[in-house]
């Protein structure tokens, strides 16, 4: 006949049925019972150690996946400024708080470096970002991602991760997606509507850079 070891207290029930139980046995079915007692206490302690690491575990990953935005790509045409190169109203100040907030801004346009700079006279930008780069300074031409890449090594970000792309047209969208960017926005200030810039695959769309710090967490809303 067996017995189930993993309770002794029936044990103990069969045993009496069988022939009564001396002091020492009844002593050792004791401490039997006592042990089994710890022994499933513990492993309830362990599974809730395992369970705190576990959420703990869990919690940091969440922490390392807000990582820090190092570099924010510009359109100029359509996104901070009109095509009749007046600035859109609010980004003067955008650029400056993205860069008070530790980002690098880097502005990219189509436009031969001579007309840009000609652009930035008349704005009075010169030095407003952290870089300024045109097509082809870059490489190849959007929807390639060479400027938004090419601004990422230039400014030093340690990865596409950590940039974001913003622009106005389905173009500009394709370019962020191509070059592996961590955030890519949309605005509504230029060609392309939000279910282009959607389609496209903007993460977001904003009404216009006025709104992005906002977006980026980087001010109240």
């Amino acid at each position: 006949m067996t017995t189930n070891s993993t309770n002794p207290a029936s044990a103990e029930e069969l045993l009496d049925t069988i022939a009564p139980l001396g002091d020492d046995e009844l002593a050792e079915l004791d401490e039997l019972a006592e042990l089994g007692d710890d022994v499933e206490d513990d492993a309830d302690e362990l599974e809730d150690q395992v369970e705190d690491e576990d959420v703990d575990e869990y919690d940091e990953d969440d922490d390392d996946e807000d990582g820090d935005i190092e570099l924010i790509v510009l359109d100029m045409a359509g996104t901070i400024v009109t095509v009749d190169g007046v600035e859109i109203p609010g980004a003067v100040a955008v650029i400056e708080e993205l860069r008070e907030a530790g980002a690098s801004v880097a502005l990219i346009t189509d436009l031969p470096p001579v007309e840009r700079d000609a652009e930035l006279d008349a704005l009075c930008w010169h030095g407003l970002a952290d870089i300024v780069l045109s097509a082809g300074e870059a490489g190849r031409a959007r929807p390639y991602p060479d400027l938004p890449l090419t601004a990422l090594l230039r400014t030093g970000a340690s990865a596409v991760d950590a940039m974001v792309v913003v622009g106005d047209t389905v173009t500009d969208i394709e370019t962020g997606v191509n070059s592996g960017a961590g955030f890519v926005v949309g605005v509504l200030t230029g060609e392309h509507d939000r279910e282009a810039l959607e389609g496209a695959g903007a993460d977001a769309v904003i009404q216009s850079i006025a709104d992005l710090p906002a977006l980026l967490g980087l001010r109240g809303e």
